[in-house]
């Protein structure tokens, strides 16, 4: 089994690389996928009082506790998963970083800062979104502000205001309020030309990114050598793009995975979802009942989520 210092130093690596740079082949060891994580509630625990702002990074992920603190858990190499102590509104993970908003809407991020990703500016903010290298936010008149690696251009934010955004691997993307998307940075595989309509939603992957239209159907661009941006048919009402593989969530609730699945991580469980995001290697969603499930790559802890 390789190391976890292997697997950070791999993500590294292809986080610092421009226009070339490359997705981790395959997850260490990942011929044997693990077993999809159960939902604290269907294994007979106590729900939590419920989570919130779920994001998936590299090899971690975090959630926003009932109280607003924070809670990070699987790859910590850079402390990553060792966020602040405090009350937050949003949460957002990076490949090997994390940020938060405060309550009155400064940045704090932790974590790597080799490119400068983890210098959040002064000021107040209402969105985020963690990349490989980069940080973006939106301030509180709605335009985009990034930092970080800006060896693609992901960090020259179009003017304008925005009501979400998405920063990817080497790109970043933002939805404008009539519903048109903006993309900027590395574009080796058409992941910053997002197709005309509207769309209410919105996630950037490595290589890829993903946006709900009108109607509820996702829609996705970019590189596409492991089928993630193949969207399957009908609608949706949340998507998550991760390293090469993109998750969506149902009507119903349902957890619908396609992609690169080496490590198991478009193996979603059955159950009624309320949220999800996608990592490199695994994917994690709250559940109706209050708890996390996370299936995919374990051997850093990705799966084990706080109950």
């Amino acid at each position: 089994m390789k190391r976890l210092a292997g697997a950070a130093a791999a993500l590294a690596l292809s986080a610092a690389a421009c226009g070339n740079g490359g997705l981790p082949g395959a997850a260490p060891d990942a011929a044997t996928p693990a077993t999809p994580a159960t939902p604290a509630a269907a294994a007979g625990q106590a729900a939590s009082a419920g989570f919130a702002s779920l994001t998936s990074g590299g090899l971690h992920s975090c959630v926003l506790a009932a109280g607003g603190g924070m809670l990070c858990w699987g790859n910590n190499s850079l402390g990553q998963s060792d966020p602040p102590t405090g009350t937050f509104t949003e949460a957002a993970a990076g490949t090997l970083h994390s940020c938060g908003v405060r309550v009155n809407g400064p940045v704090v991020c932790w974590g790597s800062n080799w490119d400068g990703q983890s210098a959040a500016p002064g000021g107040s903010y209402r969105a985020l979104s963690a990349g490989a290298g980069h940080t973006c936010a939106l301030d509180a008149g709605g335009a985009a502000v990034c930092w970080g690696d800006g060896c693609c251009g992901q960090t020259e934010a179009p003017a304008g205001s925005f009501t979400a955004l998405a920063a990817g691997g080497m790109h970043s993307c933002a939805l404008r309020p009539d519903g048109s998307i903006a993309c900027w940075g590395s574009n080796e595989d058409g992941q910053t030309d997002p197709p005309e309509g509207r769309y209410t939603a919105l996630s950037a992957g490595y290589f890829h990114t993903c946006a709900l239209d009108a109607g509820g159907e996702a829609v996705c661009w970019g590189r596409n050598e492991d089928g993630q941006t193949d969207a399957p048919e009908g609608p949706f009402t949340a998507v998550s793009a991760g390293g090469a593989h993109t998750c969506a969530l149902r009507p119903s609730g349902a957890a619908v995975c396609w992609g690169r699945n080496q490590a198991g991580q478009t193996d979603a469980p059955e159950g009624e979802f309320t949220s999800l995001a996608a990592g490199y290697f695994h994917t994690c969603a709250t559940d109706a009942g209050g708890g996390i499930a996370c299936w995919g790559y374990h051997w850093e802890g990705q799966l084990d989520a706080p109950s």
